[in-house]
């Protein structure tokens, strides 16, 4: 049985095991298992996380995220000026930075925002000014910002 299947099986049949050292290592092969062809950043990355149990320890989330990132950037297209994303059946055009790091910085964000938004313990939510600012970073198309966080809230 070939790394990728054996990382396929273990991720998916037991999404709850302990992330340590051994398990992270068959991440990237259990990640090639996935196929983001066409797929926008927000639907990926509900896709991989459907089929993981994501730790508490936001260590452990950056290094999930890390791996997803540099799995996800594969998928993009060459780099070009603008991106085509279909969003609630509509296109739009948004000039995007196509990197790892983006992506990385957007997924963990998207992560820690629908935390923010979903739990019942956290009583003062994160509005769009909060969240904008904690993705500064990201120098991407402020209304695809705005339709992620949207989206997210609505989930």
């Amino acid at each position: 049985m070939g790394n990728k299947l054996k990382a396929a099986q273990m991720f998916r049949l037991l999404p709850e095991c302990d992330y340590n050292l051994e398990i992270m290592r068959l991440l990237p092969e259990y990640l090639s298992t996935f196929d983001f062809t066409g797929i926008d950043l927000l639907h990926a990355l509900q896709l991989f996380i459907a089929s993981v149990k994501l730790p508490g320890e936001a260590s452990l989330i950056d290094r999930l995220m890390t791996h997803w990132a540099e799995r996800y950037t594969k998928f993009f297209v060459e780099i070009q000026e603008n991106w085509e994303v279909c969003l609630d059946g509509g296109r739009y055009e948004h000039k995007v930075q196509r990197v790892t790091d983006d992506i990385f910085i957007m997924a963990f964000a998207l992560v820690m925002l629908e935390t923010d938004l979903k739990s019942p313990l956290i009583t003062n939510k994160m509005t769009w000014e909060n969240w904008r600012v904690g993705i500064l970073p990201v120098e991407w198309d402020v209304d695809y910002l705005k339709e992620l966080y949207d989206q997210v809230s609505r989930l």
